[in-house]
């Protein structure tokens, strides 16, 4: 009897504790599966009275980042009636127990510490059959800004827990372009399977025209999509599965439908009968009807019954490239579209050797050979029709003044271009340097692979910068320029050292590439080209993190759930991803953006940049010879 009587007590104490004292016990959170119902029925949750006035958002907190892409505070409550009912402000310190108190900010992961952040395991990770290796071993993206936080993937995580109602998206990529256009469908893919709750099948990359080989060519390194990019920060996105398990679920290797964006002559479709043995032609086309999409809703609506369609478990999208136009999709997408660990780490070796501790701006400097045919390359950009700057709608209404030069480029009198200067490209980068107040420049080119003039052009202007006392810093190979300011040259079997690698075989071009867009993500500021989707990556990429790093500090700083207890992961997942879909502005490396779409300022860009554009319109008064160039219509 006593027993007994213990017992009831010992359950009694138990119940009193749960209802009295939450923080005793696991902070309550919703369920994976009850986000859907909370972002349409907002009166799921109590509304939460703020105890005092409304915290105003905690201050950015990347380090290599500015602030804000708009010109607004990192987050407003009243910003979209999902997240507005999905946040609460977080009460007083003084009303909470001191157990619940401290929200957190995201963490700072470098070499000190690389455990498993804010994460309930540290056990092997795996995505539907594709290994993560430990959790602990995941590191920062940078080592001197701060690091998103690994999190367990809201997406069944291995064969056992695939329902059978599972239903699949495979992008198929085009073979005829290279990767970063590739990347661009992928983002593309990523998205649109979010939203119609499809799981992405990860198909291999393509190697793209061989237009040149670079270092170390023969080397296929990199053409599956986990050497490049992390698979759990993709998780936290969209349901992933591996390219083999794919095929299986769909009946052995059959698309069901093919769903096409646009006309393309890219790609073919033997292309992807290497994995799948049975593929129909377009059964839908949209007829670019994508670049009014501008929403989740939009694409829902677009797809409609196609994607309720039984019949189609396994839809193939095609002609993905150049994109979807909205950029806040895009965004979204990039935000979880990280390096892997071993591009990470080869980025950090090749870091602390080239440039230490030191901040540093980064450029990459694309000679585009196919628009420009017959003119200098490296020195020709193409711009749309209005002046814009190809790829981020930046435009100036002084590119007008410019003067005009009528000449015979590939696309007839449907080229618009800049002609620059070598001059004004080294006063370029020589300007950005000194006002950011740094003394270091790293410069990505493809142009030392091009011709003798290119290479001449290229040691030119960093032959000029260095004069002027700074550090620039590339992994070109052109005789009698060194890599490095100290006068040291890179042999090509020696760049494993460079990464940190035990081996020379694990090195080739798409990890050279790799490692260089982490570097110019990390940098202070990074001026891209044009028309380049390698450095429209970077730009997504910087600019993404940075929405998502500090819009999730604002959230674990100033907000709870309406039930007072912090975001789980899944929430606070969907509410970035929420935050990151409100931007309206046009994206993609094309003229004809989104329809309605927000312009694009200098302010927005800021402080990064074009390079055509810094080096041609922002230097009309400062004696810059830049000229419109204008393409006759024969020859």
């Amino acid at each position: 009897m006593k027993v007994a009587t213990e017992i009831s007590l010992s359950l009694f104490l138990i119940v009193a504790i749960w209802c009295t004292v939450p923080s005793a016990l696991s902070p309550i959170g919703f369920y994976p599966q009850q986000l859907e119902d909370l972002i349409r029925n907002p009166d799921i949750l109590k509304a939460n009275e703020p105890l005092s006035a409304p915290p105003t958002p905690s201050e950015s907190i990347a380090v290599n980042f500015t602030q804000q892409e708009f010109g607004q505070p990192a987050l407003k409550g009243d910003e979209s009636s999902t997240l507005g009912s999905l946040l609460s402000p977080v009460p007083s310190p003084a009303s909470i127990p001191a157990s619940d108190s401290n929200l957190g900010d995201l963490p700072l992961l470098g070499p000190a510490a690389q455990g498993g952040v804010n994460t309930s395991e540290d056990r092997d990770f795996q995505v539907n059959g594709i290994s993560q290796g430990p959790t602990q071993n995941l590191v920062s993206s940078s080592t001197s800004s701060l690091a998103l936080s690994y999190l367990p993937s809201p997406s069944p995580s291995n064969q056992k827990n695939r329902r059978s109602d599972e239903r699949y998206m495979f992008p198929m990529l085009s073979s005829l372009v290279g990767s970063g256009n590739q990347l661009m469908e992928y983002k593309s893919s990523a998205v649109i399977a979010r939203i119609l709750n499809r799981t992405l099948c990860l198909a291999p990359f393509f190697g793209g025209p061989q237009k040149h080989t670079g270092h170390l060519g023969s080397n296929h390194f990199g053409m599956q999509f986990e050497e490049r990019y992390d698979l759990k920060e993709l998780s936290r996105f969209v349901k992933v599965v591996n390219i083999h398990e794919c095929t299986q679920q769909c009946n052995n290797g059959t698309l069901d439908r093919v769903w096409r964006l646009r006309a393309s002559g890219s790609s073919r479709p033997s292309d992807w009968s290497k994995w799948f043995r049975s593929i129909p032609g377009a059964t839908v086309d949209f007829e670019q009807d994508f670049k009014n999409w501008s929403s989740p809703d939009d694409i829902r609506r677009a797809f409609g019954q196609l994607n309720d369609d039984p019949e189609a478990k396994c839809v193939g999208l095609r002609g993905a490239f150049p994109g979807l136009r909205w950029r806040g999709a895009m965004w979204a997408a990039a935000a979880y579209t990280v390096h892997t660990e071993s591009i990470v780490n080869a980025s950090n070796a090749f870091q602390a050797r080239i440039l230490g501790t030191n901040p540093y701006i980064s450029v990459h400097w694309r000679f585009e050979e196919s628009r420009c045919r017959g003119h200098r390359l490296g020195l020709c950009f193409r711009r749309c029709r209005d002046g814009a700057v190809v790829g981020g709608g930046l435009k100036s209404e002084r590119y007008v003044e410019l003067p005009l030069v009528t000449d015979h480029f590939d696309l007839g009198a449907g080229f618009h271009g800049a002609g620059l200067t070598r001059e004004d490209i080294a006063a370029a980068i020589f300007d950005k340097a000194a006002e950011e107040g740094v003394q270091s420049v790293y410069l990505s080119t493809d142009g030392w692979l091009r011709d003798d003039e290119s290479r001449a052009t290229i040691a030119w202007v960093v032959e000029e910068i260095r004069k002027k006392g700074f550090n620039v810093s590339g992994l070109w190979n052109i005789q009698g320029l060194p890599n490095f300011s100290d006068g040291t040259y890179v042999e090509e079997k020696e760049i494993w050292r460079l990464f940190g690698l035990s081996q020379y075989r694990n090195v080739s071009n798409n990890m050279i590439s790799l490692v260089e867009q982490e570097i110019c993500i990390r940098s202070v500021v990074f001026l891209g080209s044009g028309q380049s989707t390698w450095s429209l990556s970077v730009f997504d990429g910087r600019r993404s993190r940075r929405r998502r790093m500090e819009f999730e500090s604002s959230v674990r700083s100033n907000y709870t759930t309406a039930l007072g207890v912090p975001f789980t992961d899944r929430e606070l997942d969907d509410a970035v991803i929420e935050h990151l879909f409100q931007d309206k502005h046009s994206a993609g490396p094309a003229c004809n953006g989104l329809v309605g779409g927000v312009p694009e300022t200098y302010e927005d860009e800021a402080p990064d940049g074009w390079l055509d554009f810094e080096a041609c319109e922002k230097r009309i008064d400062l004696g810059g010879k830049c000229v419109r160039f204008f393409g006759a219509t024969t020859r």
